[in-house]
């Protein structure tokens, strides 16, 4: 309803235009008249004369009836208020109002945002700023954007409050006024290389100072802003404090230093635990070897091996408890060695043979003929898990057969994965139990009584040494029927096989054979063997069955040339078969062999009444059987085809020499095994008991050897081979062999001892057998220096002509003789120590540089030799830097040496010999 006191405007509102209009009564804000645009969007009807405030919510700082005084008193007022009408989900809208030039009762309402574009409302740039500007004072990061003068142009909230500029705004201003000098320097750095590359700086740390005291670790990037025309026009930057997460990566770094410490702490107890527990053992083991080559009654001997046998119990029972404590604490390292998997797998099966006669089982090997004869791993550890799992399978089997089996599953240009299988007939695994026999202390039988004893280690460090070899390791049983372990394993092929020397004849090619042995396993074993080294082979379950084809054989006129027999067969046995043969006069002539698990002297008198070539124990080698075939028909094994062995003055022989030895150790119980076996081998003995004493010694006369124990008190071993070195070198004596004895177990040891400028490395509790191969190496460097010492190595030098002249008329031919094998081999040599370097082969350059160095020393070549001999210590270091440039220097030597040599051959009239 129309007021009457108001009077309506006269002036027309332009509809046309974009944004809101509309004429308001000054005394109570009633809307007089409104253009399309606000009656269309805002208003509730358009009807004239309607209440403003039923039309807009003010703010609550700024009423209606407020800004209406205001405004009346002739002040414009311009704010955000809230449209009732909300048609377009726009949450508020900026409004200016102020009062009329001509008619002072009206006031104008103009909006200031949201024009119609083509009959529908846009969101004005004003309200995008606002709306941007909201979502950057909403968010973590601080966010400011500066112009290329380094001025604020936006900041959001975030930064204003941690850089203390909440209550006056930083826009104009540069960043050095919030943050320290220092900070403001790195910031200027990335401003610097952004604004003259164009291209962002991003994920930028640093720890920032600000000016009003705190302090924030921020991750920073930084784009360059252009404009429409592609001016660069300033730089946006984003940065998140990262404060919590540095504590937080400072917390973890302190936690792994403290679990790296403790790591540290756990091997070192290992090591002491290890050199504690193996010294008494030492004691134990070693007095006890050494009384049973005393006289003994039996009773005394009966007691010595109980207590040998105990002793190397408790020794396999220590090594299991250590090995997995190594396992755990990371400090167990497999090498990388050259070896062949074939014979590796013989040697284990020959160490089990006598234990599975006794308990009158078959250990039958079965090896892939495809399978690689060189690969590059750990042998020792690969040993220990064979070891363990035929162990097992002796232990659990009672009667049947034991099957170690290795096939190639795949093979590439450097790898070939090798599965290996371990098949017994034994007790065989509950399901139940088959995965928790890999874990540790556990064992398929776990009550108090159980029939089999043992740490429940075993398992449980194989599965571990498998999976160091990137290996898996399985099982699958049944109980009563037997287990099979199979481990597959991915290997290195050898880059440096050495020569493959496998015996073959052509004479004994198409050599027709027969198998008779009742195993299936050994049949096709044994056939594959055959057929692998040309011979036809056709095989018998039994003796009746042998017979048969022998004649049927005869009768065809394609006799069997030879037959290997089983002698354990049920019924017949090889023996009587042999018997049955040899009656029959149409195969009187054929040749026999005979392979026998439980090979007994009544046996092999019999085998030999019966005329058979050969009776051996089971299991054979492969090498052996055919070794034994080629001699049973009389023919030679062809040799690999090898350079000859160039003809050399005899050296003095080894066995004649008698070694000086010292011996450093503080244990009085080692001394006295190691004083008494040394000189059981025939040798001299000083024994101290530090180091000190042992550098005192050194100075006083030479020494052939030096077993060093490790841990001494006062000065250790390493301390004490550091001085001896330091004196040798001074004082320009001989260098001594020096072979570090420690009772220590751990990772890096044999490495460390090396580093620290020693020979060799022996681990305690040594054996006789260990010992003797020490000092082995001590007699042939005696012996090698001695002989090169005569023959002219450590001569002044000479021409290799002069050195010629110098000899005698014997030594001067077989000079000669290893001149022309020399030039043919050392070049050859040479591709290989390049390769070797090429590769970064350590090991290999290290076998190059010994070999050739021989070679220098046989021709008197002495810096050549010194080179050799300085290329193998730093490779013993591990120095892999310091050897490649001695390398080089060695292989020019090595060039005139062979230059040499073909003046040498000329002059004599030898150049054109092979």
């Amino acid at each position: 309803m129309e007021n009457p006191q108001i009077k309506p405007s006269t002036i027309p509102l332009p509809d046309a235009f974009p944004w809101g209009v509309a004429v308001l009564a000054a005394e109570d804000g009633t809307v007089l008249q409104a253009n399309a645009h606000l009656q269309q969007n805002y208003l509730e009807s358009q009807s004239e004369n309607l209440p403003l405030e039923e039309q807009f919510a003010f703010a609550e700082k700024s009423p209606l009836r407020g800004v209406l005084q205001q405004v009346r008193s002739g002040k414009g007022w311009s704010g955000r208020v809230t449209p009732l009408k909300n048609r377009h989900g726009i949450s508020s809208i900026e409004v200016m109002i102020h009062q009329s030039q001509t008619d002072p009762d009206q006031l104008w309402l103009y909006t200031l945002e949201h024009p119609s574009v083509n009959g529908a409302v846009r969101v004005s740039s004003r309200s995008e700023l606002k709306l941007l500007q909201i979502l950057l004072d909403n968010t973590l990061e601080h966010v400011f954007f500066r112009d290329g003068s380094g001025r604020f142009i936006l900041t959001n909230s975030s930064f204003d409050r941690d850089v203390g500029a909440v209550d006056g705004s930083p826009i104009g201003q540069r960043i050095g006024r919030f943050i320290s000098d220092e900070s403001a320097e790195w910031v200027a750095g990335i401003d610097e290389r952004v604004l003259s590359s164009g291209q962002p700086s991003v994920n930028n740390v640093a720890e920032f100072t600000f000016k009003n005291g705190t302090k924030h670790w921020l991750q920073m990037s930084t784009v360059p802003v252009r404009n429409n025309s592609g001016v660069m026009v300033g730089t946006l930057c984003v940065a998140r404090d990262i404060s919590d997460l540095k504590r937080t990566e400072s917390e973890l770094r302190n936690a792994i230093a403290d679990a790296k410490a403790a790591s540290r702490a756990k091997g070192e107890f290992l090591a002491a635990m290890s050199h504690e527990i193996r010294t008494p053992i030492n004691g134990v083991i070693g007095a006890s070897e050494l009384c049973q080559e005393t006289e003994l009654d039996d009773e005394q001997r009966g007691y010595i091996d109980t207590v040998i046998q105990c002793g190397n119990t408790l020794l396999t029972l220590v090594n299991d408890v250590l090995d997995f404590s190594k396992i755990e604490a990371g400090q167990l390292n497999l090498e990388q060695l050259n070896f062949d998997p074939e014979t590796l797998l013989e040697e284990i099966v020959e160490e089990f043979a006598q234990m599975v006669r006794k308990k009158g089982i078959e250990l039958i090997l079965s090896c892939d003929e495809n399978m690689p004869r060189h690969l590059m791993g750990d042998p020792t550890r690969l040993k220990q898990i064979f070891y363990n799992l035929v162990g097992n399978a002796v232990k659990f089997t009672e009667e049947g057969e034991i099957i170690l089996k290795a096939e190639l599953v795949e093979r590439s240009k450097s790898l070939a994965t090798i599965r290996f299988s371990v098949v017994d007939t034994g007790v065989g695994i509950a399901e139940f139990r088959r995965d928790a026999i890999f874990n540790s202390f556990t064992q398929e039988d776990m009550s108090t009584t159980r029939k089999y004893g043992g740490t429940g280690l075993g398992l449980a460090i194989c599965k571990e040494l498998t999976e160091l070899m990137a290996g898996t390791l399985d099982v699958e049983s049944e109980v009563g029927k037997g287990s099979t372990f199979t481990l597959e394993v991915p290997f290195e092929l050898s880059a440096n096989p050495g020569i493959e020397a496998i015996p073959f004849s052509a004479e004994l090619i198409d050599l027709k054979v027969l198998v008779v042995d009742d195993s299936k396993t050994n049949r096709d074993i044994y056939t594959r063997m055959c057929e692998g080294w040309g011979y036809r082979c056709e095989a018998a379950s039994h003796a009746g069955e042998g017979l048969r084809l022998l004649e049927e054989a005869f009768s065809a006129d394609d006799a069997f040339q030879l037959v290997i027999l089983d002698q354990q067969m049920a019924g017949v046995n090889g023996l009587d078969l042999a018997s049955l043969i040899r009656s029959r006069p149409d195969l009187k002539q054929l040749k026999l062999l005979l392979l026998s698990s439980s090979l007994n002297r009544s046996e092999s008198e019999r085998a030999e009444t019966l005329g058979i070539a050969r009776a051996l124990s089971k299991p054979v080698k492969r090498a052996i059987l055919l070794e034994v075939i080629l001699e049973t028909f009389g023919v030679g094994a062809l040799e690999a085809v090898t350079e000859p062995e160039p003809k050399q003055p005899s050296p003095p022989k080894a066995d004649t020499l008698k070694l000086r030895v010292l011996v450093a150790e503080d244990n009085a119980v080692n001394q006295n095994i190691a004083k008494r076996r040394l000189k059981k081998l025939g040798h001299d003995v000083v024994v101290v008991v530090n180091g000190h004493d042992a550098i005192e010694q050194v100075t006083q006369r030479e020494f052939d050897c030096i077993l060093m124990d490790i841990q001494m008190p006062g000065l250790d071993g390493y301390e004490a081979t550091r001085e001896i070195r330091r004196i040798e070198s001074k004082d320009g004596l001989k260098r001594n062999f020096i072979v570090a004895m420690t009772a220590h177990a751990m990772q890096g040891d044999a490495e460390k001892c090396l580093a620290n400028d020693m020979d060799d490395y022996v681990s305690k509790p040594f054996r006789a057998e260990q010992l003797k191969e020490a000092l082995d190496k001590a007699v042939e460097r005696k012996v090698t220096h001695a002989h090169l010492e005569q023959h002219g190595a450590f001569m002044p030098s000479k021409t290799l002509h002069e050195y010629y002249q110098s000899l005698e008329e014997a030594d001067r031919e077989d000079l000669i003789a290893a001149a022309q094998v020399m030039r043919r081999s050392v070049p050859q040599n040479i591709v290989k120590l390049e390769y070797a370097i090429r590769e970064k082969d350590i090991e290999l350059i290290k076998f190059m540089a010994h070999t050739l160095k021989g070679v220098a020393g046989i021709f008197s070549d002495r810096n050549a030799f010194r080179l050799g001999g300085e290329i193998e210590i730093a490779c013993s270091e591990g120095a892999l830097g310091k050897a490649e440039p001695i390398c080089r220097e060695f292989i020019r030597d090595l060039d005139q040496m062979i230059e040499d040599v073909e003046i040498l051959l000329k002059s004599t009239g030898e150049s054109e010999e092979d």
